[in-house]
C-alpha cells in the first residue's frame, strides 16, 4: 500500500478448509503504545532501575471474526509507520506467537536498522494479558513488569525493542520455568532476554539410572 495508507502487517490465519473473504473477517489489534519506561523493583535491595523501550498491543474481542486475526505494524502517532515487516518465521511458544519485527535504517547507504521482539497471544493477536517480560529485573514476572500506558493505568508489555540492532528469529533455551531468547543482532553484538516460560513440565524433570 502506498502512500499516507502505508503499511506492513502481521497476519494469523485459522485453518478451516475455506479461503478467508479478506481483513473484514478477521480481528483487528493495534500497537496502542509505544516508548521508553522505567522498571523498579530490581537488584538486592529491590530499589534498582531498568529502562527498556516496549509496545503494548490491543486486547479487542470480536466473536464475528472467525477467520483470524492481523496487526499493522504502525507505531501510534506521532511515530506512525516506519517501514517495519517480519521477515523471519514466527514460533509457537505456550499459547503465544513469537516474532522479531524490522524497521531499515533511513538512512538509504547504511546497512543498518531495529527490530522488535514481539510476543503476542496466539489465538487472537492481542495482548498475551500478563507479563512475559522481566523487565525490572527482579527474578519474578508481575506487575512491576507493566508499563504505565496513562495515568494509573498499567498494562503487560507485548513487544521489546532490540539493542543490538536488526535481529533473526531467536534461538530459545528453556529452564524450567523460565527461558531465555537469544538474538544475534546487526551490530555484532548478542541479546539475551529472559522470560517466562509457560510451563515447568517441558522435557525431562528428572533421571534415575537402573542397574
Amino acid at each position: 500500500v502506498s502512500g499516507s495508507d502505508a503499511r506492513q502487517s502481521f497476519y494469523g490465519i485459522r485453518d478451516q478448509d475455506a479461503q478467508v473473504a479478506g481483513r473484514s473477517a478477521l480481528l483487528m489489534q493495534e500497537i496502542t503504545f509505544e516508548g521508553t519506561a522505567s522498571f523498579t523493583g530490581g537488584g538486592d535491595d529491590g530499589t534498582g532501575t531498568n529502562q527498556a523501550k516496549v509496545r503494548v498491543v490491543s486486547q479487542y474481542e470480536d466473536a464475528s471474526k472467525t477467520g483470524g486475526f492481523y496487526l499493522d505494524l504502525i507505531a501510534p502517532a506521532p511515530i506512525g509507520f516506519q517501514g517495519e515487516r517480519v521477515v523471519s518465521d514466527a514460533q509457537l511458544r505456550f499459547g503465544r506467537i513469537v516474532f522479531t519485527t524490522l524497521i531499515p535504517s533511513t538512512n538509504p547507504c547504511s546497512f543498518g536498522g531495529d527490530s522488535w521482539l514481539m510476543e503476542l497471544d496466539a489465538f487472537d493477536g492481542g495482548s498475551y494479558g500478563e507479563s512475559v517480560f522481566d523487565l525490572n529485573e527482579d527474578d519474578n514476572f508481575d506487575e512491576g513488569d507493566y508499563v504505565e500506558v496513562s495515568e494509573d493505568v498499567k498494562e503487560a508489555v507485548s513487544g521489546l525493542a532490540s539493542e543490538v540492532g536488526i535481529v533473526n528469529k531467536p534461538s530459545i533455551i528453556t529452564a524450567g520455568e523460565v527461558e531465555f531468547k537469544y538474538m544475534s543482532g546487526s551490530s555484532g553484538d548478542v541479546e539475551v532476554v529472559k522470560e517466562i516460560s509457560g510451563s515447568d513440565l517441558l522435557g525431562r524433570q528428572s533421571w534415575r539410572q537402573l542397574r
